[in-house]
């Protein structure tokens, strides 16, 4: 089994996409591209993409991450390799629900004093047993003063939301959500009965506490049961609301809700009556208490098209989560075991040397780590299946039992299990083939209330095809950004150089990455090029753009900083076979619509006024080849006429263009029509009719460039005067600046390059 580079693949442990930060968490699109498709390069190409899927029925729900690492190039009698890091996980939370139902009332008297004596005050109780909520298992949970508890969120609300609700905190148990105020009387305590006709209980009791508002007492208390063993597993809890004296002269919200708040189960507070007890249990479809349903494997499965290829799996690189380790090594258990500590949703593992934990919900895939305790257990014995591919065999798996039949008699149910691997794309031809794979994620998982087996799967497909060798080839160069530890892979630059006969073109770019400063109070970055082109650099300018942080910021292909708000999609989208394509292109979800040489969508954005302004946002990425997109409107003669280019880049970018000279139309029409000149992708289009908002843009001063094999080039690229600082395969200028101080709340940075390439032809 080959072990190319995995030392220096090891070192790259940070997943390089776009993120956005989001209440403390990282989401991107749960949506994300099912496919990728790229040309066989010539040269060592670090791709740092990443695609995925994801399924859900009525029980489970499973994901998969696939991320393209590295392409090698190796000398002619070794084989060239692609290195995919691949993460599978499922879990079957979709099928746990609570249902209502009553019990006779039973005060349990607690005595020992919470802590809690002020208004919106809480504290953190550790559990004398660990309960089992919505599929996650917890040691301890937050009280607040007023009625709820958490698990996960240190909340001291005074206003009841509704349940289920998106909006923190999640992950509640609220037996009785008011503004309540034991500063003004009454106490809150807890306390462990270890006898009782349900078995051990662990009870919260607000005893007399006060509403804020008018001072009248209310006493209720919720009850926590011990789990119980089921055979095969626990039960999840009971949780019991009781109350002994309440009045309902208050907004109050009575009920449940999962660790995202999508999910959750609410009682009307007006229904509710002195000395009486509800219950709500984990229940069937038929209303018995059960123990759910049981992972019993996962599986990565990998086919590839032809006897041209092989796959092998890298065997040190596999691991996962509630499925057996192949190593005991504490090092590799402890970072498993607690990859998953936020485990409220559908886990998709987005890196296999970095945390790994994630939930999809709403559309979006939510990194993070909460305040819930891992499943630890059974995670010792060696029980990987692994099975590479030859040239004579097209089917690779890696295969694991979720935890061991042992551990289902003992302890509670895995709802989770996660499995990664690093695999070898290994190509046998000289450079001369195209190569497919589909790569699967399948698990089974059992209905232990009728012993009924199931199976769930979700795919993604990846392509690597012979360019014909016309144009660029590759988008050629790059450019990276220091981060404050390492560069990072961010685009192409030059995009227009492409259909400019070598001659100079100006390319303005906003950085995606994170640029950091150095400790020495500069701003680095890189130029590189990896591929097959001839580099001419001219002139290199960083601009730094502070805004105010209600706005976004954007730069147009000629160089316009513009801002915007909230750009509202397109009405219609209508493409030249009549369809409307609009889901396609009315949110940034990686569903895109690609639009072939000659073909054309036409955008309606019904009645929008833009007396304030008109800037089209266009986020777009390259298929093939770079050759731009066509932004027309239409003239006084009813013609459609350019008024705007746009030059894809290789990864997903964002242009901004101003329209408001053109729209409305001489019709009084908000139509614009995209007209693509080769394959070119486009996510999301929206039109911002927002003004135009006060930025700062300040340059800064290029210090210094120093070039791989030529040292500093920094005169070369000061100024534009068609003195080239020039690149070839594996070459790279290092351009260093100062800026000035950031002026408003937010910045971002652009770069303005002039130069031109060429493909190499040998």
């Amino acid at each position: 089994m080959s072990k190319l580079g995995l030392a220096r693949r090891k070192a790259h442990a940070s997943l390089l996409v776009s993120v956005l930060l989001l209440s403390g968490l990282l989401v991107f699109p749960a949506s994300a591209a099912s496919s990728w498709s790229k040309p066989r390069p010539s040269s060592y190409t670090p791709y740092y993409e990443t695609i995925g899927n994801s399924k859900s029925d009525s029980i489970a729900s499973i994901g998969m991450g696939v991320q393209i690492w590295d392409y090698v190039e190796r000398p002619e009698g070794y084989l060239d390799v692609l290195t995919l890091r691949i993460s599978a996980s499922v879990n079957t939370r979709e099928g746990i629900q609570y249902t209502w139902g009553s019990l006779s009332f039973n005060w349990y008297t607690v005595s020992n004093p919470t802590g809690i004596t002020g208004d919106d005050a809480g504290v953190w109780l550790s559990l004398p047993f660990p309960v089992l909520y919505y599929g996650v298992e917890y040691t301890k949970v937050w009280v607040c003063s007023n009625g709820f508890l958490s698990f996960d969120w240190p909340s001291t609300s005074p206003t009841p939301q509704t349940i289920p609700n998106e909006n923190k905190p999640n992950s509640t148990v609220a037996p009785f959500w008011r503004d309540l105020n034991p500063a003004a009387g009454g106490s809150i305590t807890y306390g462990y009965v270890g006898l009782s006709r349900y078995g051990p209980l662990f009870v919260i009791s607000w005893n007399g506490v006060r509403n804020k508002n008018n001072g009248v007492e209310q006493t209720f208390q919720v009850v926590i049961r011990s789990p119980v063993s089921g055979g095969y597993g626990y039960y999840h809890n009971w949780i019991i609301f009781q109350y002994q004296s309440i009045t309902k002269d208050y907004q109050t919200t009575v009920g449940i809700e999962d660790q995202v708040g999508d999910k959750g189960k609410s009682y009307d507070y007006n229904q509710l009556s002195n000395r009486t007890a509800l219950v709500l249990a984990y229940t069937d479809a038929a209303g018995y208490d059960t123990v759910g349903y049981r992972l019993e494997q996962l599986k990565i499965r990998i086919t590839k098209s032809d006897g041209y290829a092989r796959l092998d799996f890298q065997e040190t690189s596999i691991g996962g989560y509630n499925v057996l380790l192949k190593s005991t090594d504490d090092g590799q258990r402890d970072f498993y075991t607690s990859a998953i500590e936020y485990a409220g949703g559908l886990l998709v593992a987005a890196l296999i040397e970095g945390p790994v934990a994630g939930i999809i919900y709403g559309g979006l895939l939510v990194l993070g780590h909460g305040a819930a305790a891992s499943l630890s257990a059974g995670l010792s014995e060696p029980q990987f299946q692994v099975d590479d591919a030859t040239e004579y065999e097209n089917e690779a798996n890696v295969t694991a039992p979720a935890k061991t039949e042992q551990y289902y008699l003992t302890g509670p149910n895995p709802f989770d299990s996660t499995l990664t691997a690093i695999v070898e794309w290994l190509f046998l031809d000289p450079n001369n083939m195209g190569h497919d794979l589909t790569i699967t994620a399948e698990a089974s998982y059992k209905d232990l209330s009728y012993g009924y087996y199931y199976t769930i799967s979700t795919s993604t497909t990846l392509n690597m095809y012979i360019s014909s060798g016309d144009g660029g080839g590759g988008g050629c160069p790059y450019v990276f950004t220091w981060d404050g530890s390492k560069y990072l892979l961010d685009n192409n630059v030059l995009p227009a150089s492409e259909s400019s006969d070598g001659t100079d073109v100006t390319d303005f770019y906003m950085l995606q990455q994170m640029l950091a400063q150095r400790v020495d109070g500069t701003y680095s970055i890189l130029l590189s090029e990896f591929e097959n082109e001839h580099d001419f650099f001219d002139h290199i300018q960083l601009l730094a753009v502070d805004y105010p942080s209600n706005v976004n910021v954007a730069v147009s292909p000629y160089g316009e900083i513009l801002t915007y708000t909230n750009p509202s999609p397109p009405v219609s989208v209508i493409d030249d076979n009549n369809r409307n394509v609009k889901s396609l292109l009315n949110s940034i979800d990686g569903n895109y619509y690609e639009g072939p040489n000659g073909s054309y969508i036409t955008l309606n954005f019904g009645d929008l006024d833009v007396s304030q302004g008109a800037k089209l946002i266009v986020r777009s990425d390259q298929y093939e080849e770079k050759s731009p997109v066509c932004v027309q409107t239409m003239n006084r003669a009813g013609e459609w006429q350019t008024i705007a280019t746009i030059h894809t880049r290789t990864y997903w970018s964002t242009d901004i263009i101003d329209m408001s000279k053109h729209l409305p139309d001489a019709r009084g029409n908000l139509k614009v029509r995209l007209y693509f000149v080769s394959n070119d992708k486009i996510d999301f289009v929206g039109l911002d009719t927002s003004p135009q908002a006060t930025i700062h843009i300040q340059e800064g001063q290029l210090v210094s460039a120093i070039h791989s094999t030529e040292g500093d080039v920094t005169t070369k690229l000061l100024y534009s005067d068609q003195t080239h600082a020039q690149l070839v395969p594996g070459q790279e200028i290092k351009p260093t600046f100062t800026l000035p101080s950031q002026t408003m709340e937010a910045r971002n940075y652009i770069i303005k390059v002039e130069g031109h390439y060429y493909t190499i032809t040998t």
